[in-house]
């Protein structure tokens, strides 16, 4: 998750290394491959204020994740942003991110007349009015040295190269527009719930001998420990569709919107959902759909990971006799990818309970394997994280 400090410090022009306040960062090459799209001159920005926009929408402190797109007109005036969650969107954060856009059109205008001080007016009305619980009311007061220097820097008669360029340019926008507030009025659409958690693979559900013999030896393993396994972790019935899957599935099914092609997260993809994006993207092409990118994954895994077929069941056919459907295609991919990830991972857990010979002890010593332990990706995959 990503702090305000983070953002009120680039804000307010300091100086200094600002990374460590960031605890997810994107670390895939999604920008270069987005830097040819005719969406934004500059990805990354657009990347990051998607990404904000899904931490925006979270309402629960803990186990949910928020992942946004983002559509425009062919005129640019009006915008419309998708938010999937992996529980269903209840209809409060519509008016929750309503508000939110009339906080900020009141900042901006704010900036838009250099009224500094009426900026930490706001900021003081803000935290007076608010029922904050403690932790928000620390983060506030500890943000609150950002904003008095903002207010400093916008008073200086003699502002820092970079706090003149944004002045100029906000000028050169209010005079573009001829006007001090926001051209483009927000809408907001939930995506739609009618989308069937299937679970991979589906059809027929073939066995999948790796992933039993997984199973049995969590099941072993937990058993001998005394640790107990529940069974809502491995629940089929519970389990919900990602929100980045649900929100892909969405648009595939409604190609008349065109959003941008990379979907802002409150969280990192957990792996199973990033091979998902990966698999699809190989088979786009092929017919004729665009590509879709997240910031990553944290490579975790849960089992029994439910995903939404990208077409509706009419839609799922071959296009031609004898060719396969993007949603077999794209399974094909997945079982492809994953099939051999966990081939390997259960041979690791072999020559854990086998235990290592000498020379495997020394080569595994010598190595500078950054791969996280097989124990300690067990007790992962026991915790359901």
């Amino acid at each position: 998750m990503t702090m305000p400090e983070l953002y009120l410090s680039l804000l307010s022009g300091q100086e200094g290394d600002v990374s460590h306040l960031s605890t997810e960062q994107r670390h895939n090459d999604v920008g270069s491959r987005l830097s040819g799209h005719p969406f934004p001159n500059d990805p990354d920005r657009l990347m990051d204020l998607l990404d904000a926009l899904a931490a925006v929408c979270v309402w629960k402190e803990r186990r949910q994740v928020m992942f946004v797109s983002l559509s425009t007109t062919m005129d640019l005036k009006a915008a419309t942003l998708y938010v999937s969650s992996n529980e269903t969107v209840p209809a409060t954060v519509t008016s929750h991110l309503h508000i939110i856009q009339g906080q900020l059109k009141e900042l901006q205008s704010i900036l838009f007349n250099k009224r500094a001080p009426d900026i930490l007016a706001t900021y003081d009305n803000f935290t007076k009015s608010s029922k904050l619980d403690n932790q928000d009311a620390r983060l506030l007061q500890a943000t609150h040295f950002a904003l008095k220097h903002i207010q400093d820097l916008l008073q200086s008669e003699r502002p820092p190269p970079d706090l003149s360029r944004l002045i100029w340019t906000i000028d050169r926008l209010s005079m573009l527009t001829g006007t001090g507030k926001a051209c483009c009025n927000i809408s907001i659409q939930v995506t739609e719930k009618a989308v069937l958690p299937i679970i991979f693979p589906v059809g027929e559900q073939e066995q999948l001998l790796v992933c039993d013999d997984i199973l049995n030896r969590l099941q072993e393993k937990a058993k001998s420990e005394g640790v107990r396994m529940e069974k809502r972790k491995l629940s089929i019935k519970q389990a919900a569709v990602h929100a980045e899957c649900t929100l892909l599935a969405y648009h595939i099914q409604h190609p008349n919107i065109h959003p941008y092609c990379y979907f802002g997260g409150s969280k990192l993809s957990f792996h199973g959902c990033a091979t998902f994006f990966s698999s699809y993207n190989l088979v786009a092409e092929s017919f004729h759909l665009p590509q879709f990118f997240t910031k990553g994954s944290h490579n975790k895994i849960y089992l029994r990971w439910p995903c939404p077929p990208l077409l509706p069941l009419q839609r799922s056919k071959p296009l031609q006799p004898g060719t396969l459907s993007l949603d077999t295609q794209v399974r094909q991919k997945m079982i492809a990818a994953l099939g051999k990830e966990l081939s390997e991972y259960v041979n690791e857990l072999r020559t854990v309970r086998a235990g290592p010979s000498q020379s495997q002890s020394d080569s595994t010593a010598a190595s500078s394997d950054s791969r996280k332990p097989a124990e300690e990706g067990l007790a992962d995959l026991e915790a359901g994280t």
